[in-house]
């Protein structure tokens, strides 16, 4: 096996820092993808929140109404 001529040297150094570049760059492409999908997952875990405190909320609504309409049932009742 004969040894690389400085040409084919000077090639394979330009190929290695390149193939180094390019790592480092889906390194830090990675990097932001993760740390978007872990902003993502927030915004869903909220958004789960969201929701249940929204059911929770039409739920004691209901509540309400029923309670209102127990009300005037009850009122109506009365002899004056």
């Amino acid at each position: 096996m004969t040894r690389p001529t400085k040409e084919e040297r000077e090639r394979l150094q330009e190929r290695i820092r390149r193939l180094y570049f390019t790592k480092c760059m889906l390194i830090e492409e990675r990097d932001i993808l993760t740390e978007f999908l872990y902003r993502i997952e927030i915004v869903r875990e909220r958004l789960t929140e969201a929701r249940q405190l929204a059911e929770d909320y039409r739920g004691r609504e209901e509540i309400h109404q029923r309670f209102d309409e127990l009300v005037t049932m009850i009122r109506s009742l009365y002899i004056r």
